[in-house]
């Protein structure tokens, strides 16, 4: 995208080698699987490992189901009640979830939905990463001096929206430095 009139240039790209955000950010959760190339490190050998050390009135537990897509990629996706095959697991504990929702007490189906609402966020993220919808943008002058560049912006629509809103502020005179 280029601006005629300030000589501003917006350029955006699939990044080539994204961060993992199972990896990089603070999740809530932590995804367990024995699919390879899926989920976080764990110790556990195998799904009668994980259910003896990890006690379920500790923490939250969701299944997870592996689906693949017409290309072959994998992601994952929380279950509710489908008796399809487990994947894996995602769990967080009960004490990080008071912590999250500032709930000193015990945790309900209200923190429940918003914690499931949460998974989702993050299983949807590390989807986008794992079928290379991973994103970054730079924000140049006229002369091609680098104004504001951003990396690691996981799904397209996303990206477009925070690369066009930067690219716009940039043209009314607010930089990244000033807001």
């Amino acid at each position: 995208m280029i601006d005629d009139e300030t000589g501003l240039r917006m350029t955006m790209a699939v990044q080539s080698k994204p961060r993992n955000p199972r990896l990089a950010d603070n999740n809530l959760f932590r995804i367990v699987t024995w699919t390879k190339g899926l989920g976080d490190p764990h110790p556990f050998h195998d799904r009668v490992e994980f259910h003896s050390r990890i006690p379920t009135r500790q923490y939250l537990i969701y299944r997870l189901r592996l689906n693949t897509d017409q290309t072959g990629r994998s992601s994952l996706s929380a279950m509710q009640g489908d008796m399809a095959p487990t994947a894996g697991y995602a769990f967080a504990d009960y004490d990080l979830l008071r912590l999250e929702f500032d709930e000193p007490g015990d945790i309900g189906p209200e923190e429940v939905q918003r914690a499931f609402e949460l998974l989702q966020v993050e299983l949807l993220t590390y989807e986008e990463y794992l079928t290379g919808q991973v994103y970054s943008f730079t924000i140049s002058d006229r002369a091609g001096t680098a104004l504001e560049t951003q990396a690691n912006i996981y799904g397209a629509d996303y990206a477009e929206h925070l690369a066009k809103e930067a690219f716009d502020n940039h043209r009314m005179g607010i930089g990244a430095d000033n807001r």
